[in-house]
Protein backbone atom coordinates (compact mmCIF):
# COMPACT_ATOMS: atom_id res chain seq x y z
CA UNK A 1 0.00 0.00 0.00
CA UNK A 2 1.31 3.43 -0.90
CA UNK A 3 0.10 6.44 1.11
CA UNK A 4 1.09 10.06 1.35
CA UNK A 5 3.29 11.09 4.27
CA UNK A 6 1.01 12.36 7.07
CA UNK A 7 -1.84 10.43 5.43
CA UNK A 8 -3.81 7.41 6.67
CA UNK A 9 -3.13 3.73 6.00
CA UNK A 10 -6.05 1.32 6.31
CA UNK A 11 -5.50 -2.45 6.33
CA UNK A 12 -8.53 -4.76 6.32
CA UNK A 13 -8.10 -8.37 7.41
CA UNK A 14 -11.00 -10.42 6.03
CA UNK A 15 -11.27 -13.53 8.17
CA UNK A 16 -13.58 -16.46 7.48
CA UNK A 17 -13.40 -18.93 10.33
CA UNK A 18 -15.46 -21.46 12.20
CA UNK A 19 -15.16 -21.22 15.13
CA UNK A 20 -14.53 -17.48 15.35
CA UNK A 21 -10.87 -16.45 15.15
CA UNK A 22 -9.01 -13.86 17.18
CA UNK A 23 -7.07 -11.36 15.07
CA UNK A 24 -3.78 -9.78 16.08
CA UNK A 25 -1.62 -7.36 14.10
CA UNK A 26 2.16 -7.20 13.89
CA UNK A 27 4.46 -4.63 12.32
CA UNK A 28 7.87 -5.44 10.92
CA UNK A 29 9.71 -2.16 10.54
CA UNK A 30 13.38 -2.55 9.75
CA UNK A 31 14.59 -5.60 11.67
CA UNK A 32 12.07 -5.25 14.49
CA UNK A 33 8.80 -7.20 14.69
CA UNK A 34 6.31 -5.97 17.25
CA UNK A 35 2.76 -6.66 18.33
CA UNK A 36 0.55 -3.67 17.53
CA UNK A 37 -1.82 -2.26 20.11
CA UNK A 38 -4.12 0.76 19.88
CA UNK A 39 -2.41 4.06 20.58
CA UNK A 40 -2.37 7.73 19.55
CA UNK A 41 -1.82 6.94 15.83
CA UNK A 42 -2.95 3.29 15.74
CA UNK A 43 -6.57 2.14 15.80
CA UNK A 44 -7.49 -1.54 15.70
CA UNK A 45 -11.16 -2.43 15.49
CA UNK A 46 -13.17 -5.22 13.84
CA UNK A 47 -10.11 -6.70 12.06
CA UNK A 48 -9.19 -3.28 10.64
CA UNK A 49 -5.86 -1.59 11.33
CA UNK A 50 -5.68 2.18 10.78
CA UNK A 51 -2.41 4.09 11.04
CA UNK A 52 -2.92 7.87 11.13
CA UNK A 53 -0.32 10.52 10.32
CA UNK A 54 1.86 7.97 8.49
CA UNK A 55 5.59 8.71 8.80
CA UNK A 56 8.71 7.27 7.17
CA UNK A 57 9.24 5.31 10.40
CA UNK A 58 6.00 3.38 9.68
CA UNK A 59 7.31 1.95 6.39
CA UNK A 60 7.46 -1.82 6.55
CA UNK A 61 5.34 -4.95 6.56
CA UNK A 62 2.06 -5.36 8.46
CA UNK A 63 0.80 -8.83 9.26
CA UNK A 64 -2.66 -10.00 10.27
CA UNK A 65 -2.66 -13.23 12.30
CA UNK A 66 -5.98 -15.04 12.75
CA UNK A 67 -6.06 -17.80 15.35
CA UNK A 68 -8.71 -20.26 16.48
CA UNK A 69 -8.71 -23.77 17.97
CA UNK A 70 -7.69 -25.26 14.60
CA UNK A 71 -4.56 -23.16 14.27
CA UNK A 72 -3.52 -19.86 12.79
CA UNK A 73 -3.05 -18.26 9.42
CA UNK A 74 -1.33 -15.05 8.39
CA UNK A 75 -1.22 -12.58 5.56
CA UNK A 76 1.06 -9.59 5.09
CA UNK A 77 0.94 -6.25 3.26
CA UNK A 78 3.69 -3.71 2.67
CA UNK A 79 3.36 -0.01 3.55
CA UNK A 80 5.40 2.58 1.65
CA UNK A 81 5.35 6.39 1.50
CA UNK A 82 4.18 7.72 -1.88
CA UNK A 83 6.95 9.47 -3.78
CA UNK A 84 9.67 7.93 -1.61
CA UNK A 85 10.10 4.72 -3.59
CA UNK A 86 11.54 3.87 -7.00
CA UNK A 87 9.33 3.29 -10.02
CA UNK A 88 10.28 -0.42 -10.01
CA UNK A 89 9.08 -0.84 -6.43
CA UNK A 90 5.98 1.29 -7.06
CA UNK A 91 4.84 -1.05 -9.83
CA UNK A 92 4.93 -3.95 -7.37
CA UNK A 93 2.88 -2.26 -4.63
CA UNK A 94 -0.89 -2.55 -4.50
CA UNK A 95 -2.73 0.74 -4.22
CA UNK A 96 -5.96 1.24 -2.28
CA UNK A 97 -7.17 -0.79 0.65
CA UNK A 98 -5.46 -4.15 0.81
CA UNK A 99 -8.01 -6.87 1.47
CA UNK A 100 -6.00 -9.29 3.55
CA UNK A 101 -7.77 -12.63 3.49
CA UNK A 102 -7.41 -15.44 6.02
CA UNK A 103 -9.51 -18.62 6.24
CA UNK A 104 -9.64 -20.96 9.23
CA UNK A 105 -12.28 -23.67 9.36
CA UNK A 106 -13.05 -27.32 9.82
CA UNK A 107 -15.61 -29.61 8.27
CA UNK A 108 -17.27 -32.49 10.05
Amino acid sequence: MSVQENGEAVFICNVVSNPLATVTWFAEVGTTRQLLTPGPRIDISNNILIISNVQQSDVGFYTCVATNVFGSNTTTARLVIAGKITDTVARNVKHGLPQLCVTLSASF
